[in-house]
């Protein structure tokens, strides 16, 4: 029997999208191993026309088939529209909006030459995990179904149609060439993954762009948007820690929603609650005993973090579940609030607060971790603040240590700057070997670190 058109539906400001369930459906989706059923697209009935495609004769012997294709920047836009960032969670960055230069290009484009996009446009990188192909009355092969669809490349283009089209700018003349990439099943995200690092690598791409698409910040990203904080102060609602895996995410949701969806959600995800992949890589790092690679800057950091968190994943990857997620936030308090405590000290010189910070957190976790102890961060999830306890004795670790980054070895930095030298693992090494310890009286505010349960993973052991 027919169902219908399904009616448009809202709860308050919020859209309410209707979606029918089978049994069919249910069991994708419980075999998809990204936890999620994978993204299927019918060009014909959805969007009225196949995808005109032109094979690459690669070779019997390609492990996979590439096409070339021109794909309608109305088509385009409508799947961002439908999936969101879903078609884009291979691609380095989120749309960084159309004040940059190349998408302003790319938004007057648009408007006054629509016509030209073609001609003007670099064009879209896209892998599929399988697809359907038909002649069309002119004997034209074009893709009629497409599964598992990923814009590797080619985001800024994809948002900037829809941003344009959104704005009342007819893009029905523009149209984007498209290298389309139908990969083996077996190995495909590890193909997926290479092929939006190498066909990014000829653009200002940061390190911390690039790593985005390893599943470690995948899993990051499907903790953050699940678990909900408690409240931090009386009157707060339940909120999330929302972990940016793609460059921009955090603002392009925040567009996309207007009036009160926006500030509903932006209430659900406050911005002081934003967790960046170099935030991250910090946080870990600093914890794992290494400040002198923190002290290098984000980009050296987190490159060296992807070389860690790669071999731990390796290793065992289910240990990064709730509780690691928990760990995590709890650092970043931590962390977050000594950074704001360390410039109202009476005794603080000015310029270091970076380094003295991820010195002393360092510093403290060392020497707790001699002692099997660790801060009680399930306390700290449940209360979203830092011990006023952590935060006094770092204070006070924080100004026995501040000498031995202040005076220099002669031997050690030619130009005897501080922002040089807290950068040599001998500063660290001089700062772990002090007589500085931890009061009894903090100590025993820590809890044991549990060995029936999981352990702080060893960042620093599988650096080597």
């Amino acid at each position: 029997s027919s169902i219908g058109k399904i009616p448009d539906l809202a709860l308050g400001a919020q859209q309410v999208d209707v979606h029918f369930w089978d049994i069919a459906r249910l069991a994708r989706m419980e075999a998809s191993t990204k936890g999620r059923e994978e993204i299927e697209i019918d060009f014909v009935s959805e969007y009225g026309q196949g995808i005109a495609a032109l094979p690459v004769g690669l070779g019997q012997e390609s492990r996979y088939d590439s096409f070339m294709c021109v794909m309608p920047g109305n088509i385009l836009a409508g799947l961002y529209d439908r999936f969101g960032g879903r078609i884009l969670e291979q691609n380095v960055r989120a749309f960084l909006g159309d004040s940059r230069k190349v998408n302003k290009g790319i938004r007057d484009t648009l408007r006054n030459d629509p016509g030209m996009f073609f001609a003007y446009n670099n064009g879209l990188t896209v892998t599929v995990s399988d697809l359907s192909l038909e002649r069309n009355e002119e004997g034209q092969t074009e893709i009629t179904t497409a599964k598992g669809l990923q814009i590797v490349n080619g985001g800024q283009t994809t948002a900037s149609l829809y941003w344009a089209r959104k704005a009342g700018i007819d893009i029905s003349k523009a149209h984007v060439q498209m290298k389309l990439s139908l990969l083996p099943e077996h190995g495909f995200e590890d193909a997926v993954h290479n092929i939006a690092r190498f066909a990014n690598a000829q653009n200002a791409v940061s390190a911390s762009d690039l790593f985005a698409g390893h599943p470690y910040f995948k899993r990051l990203e499907a903790l953050s948007r699940k678990m909900l904080a408690p409240p931090s102060k009386a009157g707060e609602v339940n909120s999330y820690w929302y972990f940016e895996r793609t460059t921009g995410s955090y603002k392009v949701e925040v567009k996309r929603l207007a009036g009160l969806a926006s500030k509903t959600w932006q209430l659900l995800h406050p911005k002081r609650q934003v967790l960046s992949k170099t935030d991250v890589a910090r946080y870990e790092v600093t914890f794992a005993c290494l400040p002198h690679l923190v002290s290098q800057g984000a980009q050296k950091n987190i490159a060296a973090f992807g070389k860690i968190v790669t071999k731990v994943w390796e290793s065992d990857p289910t240990r990064f579940d709730e509780a690691y997620f928990h760990r995590l936030v709890g650092r970043a308090i931590i962390t977050r609030t000594i950074d704001a405590l360390i410039p109202a000290q009476d005794w603080y010189p000015g310029s270091i607060v970076r380094p003295l910070s991820s010195y002393t957190l360092a510093l403290v976790e060392s020497r707790m971790q001699a002692e099997g102890l660790q801060p009680d961060y399930a306390a700290i999830w449940k209360t979203q603040r830092a011990p006023a306890a952590f935060l006094a004795e770092s204070m006070r670790i924080a100004k026995a240590i501040l000498p031995l980054l202040q005076e220099i070895p002669e031997e050690q930095v030619r130009n005897r700057l501080i922002t040089e030298w807290v950068k040599r693992e001998a500063c660290w090494i001089r700062v772990e070997g002090s007589d500085v310890a931890l009061e009894s009286e903090f100590l025993a505010t820590l809890v044991p670190v549990d060995e029936g349960t999981r352990r702080p993973l060893d960042w620093a052991a599988k650096a080597v």
